[in-house]
């Protein structure tokens, strides 16, 4: 509304609006919680009409929120590497619940190139078994079979692509940084900086369109989606 800080006091009788949870403490707690959670939600789901809601489900969140999403119809979130089992093996995405949005990274991660080529430095200059692992595992989840550790090349981007779309996720997306395997990145996260949020992608679509290159590579990613059905 168009009211400042002393006119919404003064609308309200000096109670501004605000949301203020339970703590999950308690069986009642984690309940309302959940009722007062599925309640906005369902009006959000009104608002949108045709249109899709997302449910950013990361990080820490409590174990009801998941089953939640799914009870009203709204996708969560599967990354990859972060979709594990029990026994700590990556979860396979082809038995991943179809209800869900799958990706490698959101605008608070590295690229995925960056991501990949850190681990690379990790498992080889500084001898990281845990990141030789990671790295195996993602390239048996996505299906690619090379020789590891290996820095990150064009078999390895389209590799990794490939495990994504072939997922059993209604939603496979990627950012664009990521279509292109390039390590550019628009926020850090935490930062207060000129540089976050301010970054550009070099050209414009149309410049793309006339980059012999670009078209190759836009083709060969396309082809990924198509043999993948998502096409």
């Amino acid at each position: 509304m168009p009211l400042n800080e002393e006119e919404a006091k003064r609308a309200t009788g000096g109670r501004l609006p605000h949301f203020i949870p339970n703590d999950d403490s308690t069986w009642e707690n984690r309940s309302a919680n959940q009722r007062a959670g599925e309640e906005y939600l369902r009006n959000l789901l009104e608002v949108v009409g045709q249109n899709r809601l997302i449910g950013e489900d990361l990080g820490l969140v409590p174990e009801y929120v998941r089953p939640s999403l799914t009870s009203i119809g709204i996708a969560g979130f599967k990354i990859p590497q972060w979709e594990k089992e029990p026994d700590g093996r990556l979860s396979d995405g082809r038995h991943y619940q179809r209800l869900s949005v799958t990706t490698y990274a959101t605008h608070d991660h590295p690229p995925l190139k960056v991501h990949w080529d850190n681990l690379y430095v990790e498992a080889t200059a500084q001898n990281s078994r845990a990141a030789l692992d990671e790295m195996f595992a993602l390239a048996n989840w996505s299906g690619l079979r090379i020789p590891l550790p290996q820095a990150f090349s064009t078999e390895v981007h389209e590799g990794l692509l490939k495990g994504l779309f072939e997922s059993e996720s209604w939603i496979a997306i990627v950012m664009i940084t990521d279509l292109f395997g390039d390590t550019q990145r628009f926020n850090l996260p935490g930062a207060i900086a000129d540089s976050n949020w301010s970054e550009r992608m070099e050209g414009t679509p149309s410049d793309w369109k006339r980059s012999a290159a670009k078209k190759n590579q836009i083709a060969r990613i396309r082809q990924l989606i198509s043999d993948s059905g998502r096409l």
